[in-house]
């Protein structure tokens, strides 16, 4: 009896310690780098918080743009991304986004309406799936002299 019961706290023990934390995302920031009649160069940058007290690998990053209401963009990250242990690591998502799929956003910029976006997506982190999501408007275009 005693050895089952030993064996029962040690199970428990073992299971605690492999259990993890959801990483917290969130995007930080949206840049437009680049405005030209052709496309537009976007950089966005995610925080991802890591709670854990060992480091995560994120191994699936897939995302959608879209601005007013135009038709999705989607992308995926190509690449792993390591966050260490307790730590906060930024990473930098380059979007170009041709204007011709743009016609009417850009056409509402031109003439000074407001252009909103939404971004979102999903990764997944050592096997758990998560999704993020951020909605905003975008910064006005500076008129050139």
């Amino acid at each position: 009896m005693k050895y089952i019961l030993l064996i029962f706290l040690l199970g428990l023990t073992g299971c605690s310690l492999f259990s993890l934390k959801k990483p917290e995302v969130k995007m930080e920031s949206l840049t437009v780098k680049k405005f030209t009649e052709r496309e537009i160069d976007l950089n966005v940058t995610l925080e991802v918080k890591n709670p854990n007290s060992r480091d995560l690998e994120i191994d699936d990053l897939r995302y959608t743009f879209q601005l007013n209401d135009s038709a999705p963009f989607k992308q995926e990250l190509g690449t792993d991304i390591n966050v260490d242990a307790n730590s906060t690591k930024k990473i930098e998502l380059p979007m170009v986004v041709p204007t011709s799929s743009l016609v009417g956003a850009v056409f509402d910029m031109l003439v000074d309406k407001p252009l909103t976006y939404n971004f979102a997506g999903s990764l997944k982190v050592n096997g758990m799936h998560m999704t993020f999501n951020k909605s905003g408007n975008m910064p006005k275009r500076q008129s050139r002299k």
